[in-house]
């Protein structure tokens, strides 16, 4: 019973379980028409298939003809299939690269990046190879820049403040991450024959360990920099022998950019002398030892002159009209910031190491200045007349009058200046001095008008080595007189005095002195030995010309289709001559304000002639609307060599886009401006 009764619950389900299985069974048996459809259309299908492929062979054999045939055909249908499914790649790829544009550019541009380093670019290239050198290098770096911050960087901070008489460094470690070199331009072509001339943009961020004492228990330290800038390297005179290079030179063109880890700081805010080591001055003293015009030199060979090296002559000068600035911020406020004031605005004006500080204008966000201020100039890159956007800032622009003046030791040129500023130059090369009466000598130049002190000192020499070299604007070259005072340091007693009038010059081959001068107020044997140049300004006698610079043929038009603004520099004619030999031109271009290397275009050079004929087609990709809120830049340029004192620049001409109907296009004659402001 118990066993009927647990087995009784258990057969409807058994049975349940047989009825669904019976009724599936009974489905398929029973097929219905469309399965049956279904089915004999699968098998015309395989049917058909089967005949298409065998048929072929069939007939082959049945005609008598060659296998080859077959397999013929079978490779064509292979080939249709691959070049199918290379076209479907293909369209894939295209539709993913428009669904994933930004991706797959960052992608390629990566791997671009990655190339080797033998992959030149048009105007910077790639040099890992020279990083690689300088890894292996950077432990004996460090040896020599330990030795450079104790025997020549000490001595300068010592002098540059009382409170760091003391000064010293105890530790100097640069740790394991060397510099490195993020691009680099060679200067071939453009150059003498005689040198290469190398542009480095360079990139530290090391380790740096240096601990300095300031005066005890007084401490400071550097634990890690950053440092950015361009630095020049020049090889000169190329020889045809071992070491095939004369001497190297480098500096920086500009002052590079400084940021320092300090350590200490807690002693160094007690110490009067904490604002002497600030970044500022830090940069100050490399540049007063590698920021043009100063240059670290190292002749390799004895035939050398080092006066050459160190103090080449300069190329021009340039004259910096601070005339206004428009637009600045706001930065005095009151009430606890509430309430938002003026500003207090001054400029500062700085070309390699020298900078001069404006007059300060009281609550004034336009202010007008109207100074001038003249730097000599030892490397001349492009810059033009305009208003300079401020950078940095949110807005604000500063308006700049840039003048360029060559200069040239030609006594045709003397003139007296009507205009207040100087009509010439003087360059000095203060080599040494020689039996001087005391032991520590420093110098000092005067010059009517001008008094200028050189901090460099010999220590415990009657023999004392400067190789320094200086410059002086003179304004009257009959009149005045170079006085070189040397000193003893500190005591400032005078242990001798040299006075040239500079119309001592005028009579010298090359307009130049280069000799040992007797000491007055010295011993009977103290001399000192110094070159002095004088160089005239040649564009006096151009600003006397009365004629035409020349005139250019521009065609200029807005491309609608393209979407393109075309600029045709068709030629110039009449030029003005530069040499003898008439004019090597070429037309540059920018598209204000875009005025980086990038963006500049510049037509081929002809050479010997005034009448040059270019033809040349340039694009600009922009739109109609931005177009019409630019300006054209077109300079006329004379092509000299960097070693030259030829004329480089002719004329400019500055158009305006927004005066132009651009859809229906401009073809004209233009009449460059004399291009004595533009640099």
């Amino acid at each position: 019973m118990a066993s009927a009764g647990q087995m009784h619950p258990s057969g409807p389900a058994e049975g349940a379980g047989l009825g669904e299985s019976l009724s599936i069974h009974g489905s398929t048996e029973k097929l219905s028409t469309s399965a049956v459809n279904r089915i004999l259309m699968e098998f015309l299908v395989y049917f058909g298939r089967a005949v298409f492929v065998f048929y072929p062979v069939y007939l082959t054999g049945y005609l008598g003809l060659s296998i080859s045939w077959v397999l013929l055909c079978m490779v064509m249908i292979t080939w249709w299939k691959k070049n199918r499914q290379w076209k479907d790649a293909r369209i894939g790829t295209a539709i993913d690269f428009v669904d994933n544009e930004t991706h797959v550019i960052n992608k390629e541009l990566h791997n671009t990046l990655q190339m080797a380093s033998w992959v030149n670019f048009p105007d910077v290239e790639k040099v890992d190879w020279v990083n690689k050198v300088l890894v292996q290098a950077w432990p004996f770096f460090g040896m020599f820049m330990e030795k450079l911050l104790k025997e020549n960087i000490q001595p300068v901070v010592r002098l540059s403040n009382p409170a760091l008489k003391m000064f010293t460094f105890t530790k100097v470690h640069f740790g394991h991450i060397p510099v490195k070199i993020t691009g680099m331009k060679v200067y071939t072509h453009e150059v003498d024959q005689k040198e290469v001339i190398l542009d480095m943009n360079i990139s530290y961020e090391g380790d740096v360990d240096i601990d300095a004492e300031v005066k005890p228990p007084i401490t400071a330290g550097i634990k890690g920099l950053k440092l950015k800038g361009m630095i020049r390297v020049i090889l000169e005179p190329l020889i045809g022998q071992v070491p095939l290079v004369g001497g190297v030179t480098f500096f920086f063109i500009r002052r590079p950019t400084l940021e320092i880890n300090w350590t200490g700081m807690t002693n160094l805010l007690d110490s009067p002398a904490f604002s002497s080591l600030s970044e500022d001055t830090i940069m100050d003293i490399i540049a007063s030892l590698m920021v043009l015009p100063n240059r670290m030199c190292f002749p390799l060979i004895d035939q050398v002159k080092v006066d050459q090296m160190r103090f080449p002559l300069p190329r021009g000068v340039v004259r910096v009209h601070l005339i206004e600035a428009r637009d600045l911020v706001a930065k005095d406020t009151y009430m606890m910031g509430m309430v938002k004031g003026k500003s207090d605005p001054y400029a500062i004006v700085r070309v390699g190491n020298r900078h001069f500080k404006s007059k300060t204008i009281k609550e004034n966000l336009n202010p007008k200045w109207n100074e001038v201020h003249e730097f000599v100039i030892h490397e001349a890159p492009g810059q033009e007349l305009e208003w300079f956007p401020l950078k940095d800032i949110q807005k604000g622009e500063v308006h700049l009058k840039l003048q360029w003046f060559s200069l040239k030791t030609d006594p045709s040129l003397l003139s007296e200046s009507t205009d207040g500023f100087a009509c010439a130059m003087l360059a000095v090369y203060l080599d040494n001095a020689s039996n001087l009466p005391c032991s520590n000598v420093s110098q000092h130049s005067k010059q009517k008008q001008l008094i200028v002190f050189f901090p460099q000192v010999a220590y415990a020499s009657k023999d004392p080595v400067w190789e320094e070299g200086f410059t002086f604007f003179v304004h009257n070259v009959k009149t005045q007189q170079l006085t070189v005072q040397v000193k003893e340091h500190e005591k400032k007693t005078q242990l001798g005095i040299l006075r040239l009038p500079l119309s001592r010059l005028l009579n010298t081959s090359n307009m130049t002195l280069d000799q040992r001068f007797q000491l007055e107020r010295s011993g009977a044997n103290s001399q000192i030995k110094l070159k002095a140049t004088i160089f005239f300004n040649p564009y006096r006698a151009i600003r006397n010309h009365q004629g035409s610079f020349g005139e250019i043929h521009l065609t200029v038009r807005y491309t609608s289709l393209r979407n393109k603004l075309i600029v045709l520099v068709d030629a110039c004619r009449n030029l003005f001559r530069c040499s003898d030999n008439g004019t090597d031109s070429y037309v540059r271009l920018y598209l204000l304000p875009d005025q980086t290397w990038r963006h500049r275009k510049k037509t081929h050079v002809k050479k010997r002639t005034i009448n040059p004929v270019f033809n040349d087609n340039f694009e600009f990709d922009v739109s109609l609307q931005e177009a019409q809120t630019r300006k054209l830049d077109v300079a006329v340029k004379n092509n000299r060599m960097f070693h030259t004192r030829e004329r480089k620049d002719i004329g400019m001409v500055l158009i305006d886009l927004s005066q132009m109907d651009l859809t229906k296009g401009t073809t004209d004659w233009y009449d460059p401006q004399l291009l004595l402001s533009m640099i």
